[in-house]
This record gives structure tokens, sequence and C-alpha cells, in this order.
């Protein structure tokens, strides 16, 4: 048994890929387990707050480890333990566990780390669609402030995701899709990821209709259960809040602040953006706590933050 991870954007289809390759016997899972957020955090502490000195804690954990065999050791029984756990879902003819949990953007050099055998399926989705997506699922009327639980989602998740791209353009383990592909032609699409993860495909797991291991708790609430096979009808909807005064600000913004080039790079998709008061206000609030220090990804963002704002001196 090996595992496959999907990892996404929140809102970037991911429920659907999971539905299609879940519809199977080969391929198990379960709706959305986060189970490696908390456990590979002791790899990477500056993920949680706790109401104890996490950070701290951690620097305990790694003296132990220490004496037991050093961070090896440790990376071993993380893996053991996890790996035990998805085992407990696994069938008869189970080949792989599927644990599709979209913010594992978080920790993608970590799951890597940790199980180096894995497979990393990568989700893009164009960020505009996203930003709608979230927008119409979990913001009520328009207030920017129902935004704040996506600070990462809409500012880290894309540049995480596509350095990881990168990084590992050249390793079989790891696949990159996009959205748009699967529901154009799921055909295709659909059969390469299958002949990718040497199961067989048929063309009849392209309905995914009476496949309910992937639903729960968590996952998309809403276009997946309406459908029976991949639609394209959601393609290009955020194109209609462009029109929208308050909304249509917030994605050119959007746009301004994500640029041109790597939107090329990430899709490519189409680039819509300029500098807007809307926007900047809600950088304002989500941007908060970001660094400074130009040589990481997370002050790259702060760079491109203040740029955005048009607040350049706070560079010098």
């Amino acid at each position: 048994m090996n595992l496959v991870f999907i990892v996404s954007q929140p809102r970037s289809g991911s429920t659907l890929l999971q539905a299609l390759l879940s519809n199977n016997q080969w391929i198990e899972t379960v709706s959305e387990p986060w189970l490696l957020l908390p456990l590979l955090s002791i790899l990477k502490p500056n993920l949680i707050e706790a109401k104890f000195d996490y950070k701290l804690a951690t620097l305990g954990i790694n003296e132990f480890a220490g004496k037991v065999g050093g961070r090896d050791i440790l990376i071993e029984e993380i893996n053991n333990f996890a790996l035990n756990l998805y085992l407990k879902i696994q069938r008869e003819n189970t080949k792989y566990v599927l644990d599709k949990t979209p913010r594992y953007y978080e920790i993608l050099d970590e799951i890597v780390q940790v199980f180096p055998n894995a497979k990393i399926l990568v989700l893009k989705r164009h960020p505009f669609a996203v930003l709608n997506s979230i927008i119409d699922t979990w913001v009520k009327e328009n207030n920017i402030n129902q935004l704040k639980p996506f600070e990462r989602d809409l500012l880290y998740a894309p540049f995480l995701i596509e350095n990881f791209s990168l990084k590992h353009s050249n390793n079989p383990n790891v696949y990159s899709v996009k959205y748009e592909d699967v529901v154009k032609d799921p055909l295709v699409r659909i059969k390469s990821i299958y002949d990718w993860l040497g199961i067989p495909f048929e063309e009849s797991v392209l309905n995914y209709r009476g496949n309910t291991s992937y639903q729960g708790l968590m996952g998309d609430p809403k276009g997946v259960h309406q459908n029976q096979r991949p639609e394209i009808n959601s393609l290009e909807s955020w194109k209609k809040k462009l029109h929208d005064n308050f909304w249509g600000d917030i994605i050119k913004g959007y746009g301004f602040f994500l640029g041109e080039d790597f939107l090329e790079n990430y899709g490519p998709y189409e680039f819509v953006g300029e500098r807007t008061q809307r926007f900047n206000e809600l950088l304002f609030l989500l941007g908060r706590g970001v660094g400074l220090n130009k040589t990481t990804l997370k002050d790259h963002l702060k760079y491109k933050l203040y740029k955005a704002l048009n607040f350049d001196f706070l560079l010098n």
C-alpha cells in the first residue's frame, strides 16, 4: 500500500478529483483527514499556535529525539504512526490510500521528507476562480472581514504550490494538473493520472454518482454532490463578479497582487489586475504579521503586499 496526496488551494476542485480517483477498487479515501498538519508540525513548528509554548516544546521533542537516534528516527516514527492509521481504512485490493487535504500546501517539503515514496498530485485552478468560489461558498454579503480565515489560502498557497511544482518538475512522484483541464477533457486527464498511479482505468469512473467514500464533513459542500460527472459550468463564473463594484475591485486587486508573470507561469491563466483601494483594505486586514526580509517566500509576499499598497518607502 502506498499513499497519494492531493494538494491545492481550497475551492480548487479537489473534492471532484478525489471522487474521480477513488471511484474504483484500488484507491481508498475519506473526506479530509487533516492528519499530517498536526503530526508534521513537529518538523515545522511555526505552523502551530498553542496555549503552551509550542516552539519550546519542539526543542524538547528534538532533544529527546537526539537521545534515541536523532531526527531520522523522529521522521521514521512519524512515518510509522501515520502509515498505521492510513492502513486502517484500506480494503483487500487497496493499492493506494488517498489523503485529500488542500492545506497540505503548508507541509509539502515535509511530506516528501517523511513519505519519500508517496505520490503527490498538485491541483491548480485559476486563483480568481478560487477566490470567487470562496466568496460564493463562505462569505455573506459584501464583507471582506469574512475572508480573513482564508489569508494563507489566498496570499500564500499559490506561491507555495508553484514553488513546489517547479522544485519537483523532474520528480516522477509529483504530478501537476489544472482543474480546468480536468473538467474540459476528463477522459484524457483522469486516464493520465490513473496511468501515472499504475492502476487500470475504465471510462465508467468518470461517473462518480455511486461513490460515497469521499463524502464526509469536509470537502466541497456544493457542486460535486449536485453532479455525477465533471462539469464546465463554473469555469469562468469569476468573470461575472468583475462587473460587481465591490467584488470586482477585490478580484482586480488580487490579480495585481499575484502579478501577470506569476499567472502566466502558474497556468497560464488570464490576467486582470489593477491597484484598487478595496483590495488594499483587504491586504491590510489579511497581511498583518508577514515579515519584511525578502530572502524567503514569506518575505517575498510581504514585499508584494507593500508594493501593492504603494508603501514602497517601508521597503527601504
